[in-house]
């Protein structure tokens, strides 16, 4: 059925779900996670992921930077779930459970360890329950931000995006723009730049209901090779931090913008809500 048979004049907005996923330390059993560390086996994999120092660090990352724009998105029509293991420690989950008490757009998704792409097949089924003809599906991490308009910024591209493929297939949306942070504890730096691959952080996937797949169908920086996708690099749309555990190489990638010290204080400011002795004190 076309797209075009939903939407007679009426808002796009109202056909289509949005919901996104974030992987709390969800110990999958497969080595096709995207993530660079490999472990011998499980127990090792459930040691390391749940030391004191490791996650004490997640959930400050995720309350003071993650959950901080969350909770201050401009449209709150979305749903967005934490996946962790069944196996995390009550103390952690506690925690998590304590942090978005006061968001309901967010849940927790509790799951024995599978495969990765099954687990994230399985979350994203209990997110996607309005029964709605289309869906977008996006993706965030626990240690990252999006813009506080994000939400308002994907409806806003939905008579886009649709119009791409009259809803017949996935297409990709990707905010190119951003900032990172990086640098060892005491000389943190923050440094503007625009992706030219989309990155694996507030990257949208439009598609109906039918198609099986989601945002994380496919490595993010190879989405454009297989959908139609849509760059936006006009205002700062993501923020990346680098720390100690992260799992990625400290790398700010893409095209760098010089911008002074007081134009990125301003960008976190009306873009994320933040200050930038708080950002730097991370």
């Amino acid at each position: 059925m076309l797209i075009s048979e939903f939407f007679q004049g009426e808002d796009v907005g109202e056909y289509v779900q949005i919901a996104g996923l974030i992987r709390f330390s969800y110990p999958s059993s497969s080595g096709d996670d995207g993530f660079r560390v490999r472990y011998k086996n499980r127990e090792e994999q459930l040691a390391k992921l749940y030391t004191r120092e490791r996650m004490e660090e997640r959930l400050a990352l995720f309350e003071n930077i993650c959950l901080h724009t969350l909770r201050r998105q401009t449209n709150k029509n979305f749903s967005l779930g934490l996946l962790v293991g069944e196996d995390m420690p009550e103390e952690y989950l506690l925690r998590l459970q304590n942090l978005i008490k006061d968001v309901p757009q967010l849940c927790i998704i509790a799951l024995p360890s599978l495969p990765y792409k099954a687990a994230i097949k399985a979350a994203y089924a209990q997110l996607f329950d309005q029964g709605k003809p289309f869906r977008m599906s996006f993706r965030l991490d626990d240690d990252d931000a999006v813009a506080v308009d994000y939400i308002e910024r994907l409806n806003e591209y939905l008579p886009y995006l649709v119009m791409l493929t009259n809803g017949m297939n996935p297409v990709c949306l990707t905010f190119s723009s951003g900032l990172t942070v990086f640098g060892p504890a005491g000389d943190r730096k923050i440094v503007s730049s625009r992706r030219m691959t989309p990155l694996g952080l507030g990257v949208a996937v439009l598609a109906p209901e039918s198609w099986s797949g989601n945002v994380f169908v496919t490595w993010h920086p190879h989405l454009h090779t297989r959908m139609l996708t849509i760059f936006d690099p006009l205002e700062s749309g993501m923020l990346r931090i680098f720390h100690n555990s992260n799992d990625s190489e400290e790398s700010v990638g893409g095209i760098r913008q010089s911008l002074s010290e007081a134009e990125i204080e301003s960008i976190l400011r009306n873009r994320f809500a933040l200050e930038i002795d708080r950002v730097l004190a991370i």
